[in-house]
């Protein structure tokens, strides 16, 4: 299918390949290697599409008619907008798996997807706070330098969506610890001992706005009049 549909994307809009693509990613009874063969599906047609503009925007600068390929390429960017909204919440919730490969291969989509520019980075935001908690160092790097390139071109998104990041911390660390018996830790049980979400605070303290801000909102959590 995964070939079918780099060369017939418009494919991926069946009614029939979203329910079956979505309802494999999101059933927890779906099997390990069936939820990574849809993501590697979804990141292989975006790594294609983006050899495809980049071919594009090479011929729109050798020829003439550069409307005509501008138009393409706007095309082209328009369906895999439209073909990452539909499956965009799916992978998304993917990060929430046990499985590091499942983990990786979502966050491989998710980068590919920022990167092309196809969604509005802010609905990512939490997701990628969570995944920098990760136990797998070149997950969680990976996932601190998106939201550092989202922090170049839109200051104050990584502060607005940190208490929904932190939180969403905590769902990735029970996915990953599996085990009703152990408790979640904020910290790496390594020789650092550093807090899961340090790179969050890193990116928050430099504004003094924006660090009281956090910090209040964390405190308000636990504050038992506002249950």
């Amino acid at each position: 299918l995964g070939f079918s549909f780099i060369q017939h994307p418009i494919l991926m809009f069946e009614v029939e390949v979203k329910n079956l693509y979505n309802n494999i990613l999101s059933d927890k009874s779906s099997s390990v290697n069936l939820k990574i063969q849809v993501l590697k599906n979804l990141q292989t047609y975006l790594q294609e599409e983006d050899t495809r503009m980049q071919q594009a925007d090479r011929d729109w600068k050798k020829v003439s008619k550069q409307e005509d390929l501008k138009e393409m390429g706007d095309i082209s960017s328009g369906m895999s907008s439209s073909i990452m909204q539909l499956y965009l919440k799916q992978v998304l919730e993917s990060f929430f798996h046990k499985q590091s490969s499942v983990r990786h291969f979502a966050l491989n989509v998710i980068a590919l997807t920022l990167n092309q520019g196809l969604i509005h980075p802010v609905q990512c935001v939490p997701y990628l706070v969570a995944m920098g908690t990760d136990p797998e160092p070149s997950m969680r790097n990976k996932a601190d330098q998106q939201l550092v390139e989202i922090d170049k071109k839109y200051t104050g998104f990584i502060h607005m969506k940190a208490v929904a990041g932190i939180k969403m911390s905590y769902l990735v660390q029970q996915a990953i610890i599996s085990d009703a018996k152990r408790i979640v830790r904020g910290f790496r049980q390594d020789e650092s001992n550093s807090a899961l979400c340090s790179h969050l605070y890193s990116m928050i303290r430099g504004n003094r706005q924006h660090r009281r801000a956090f910090l209040i909102s964390l405190l308000n959590l636990f504050d038992d009049a506002a249950v």
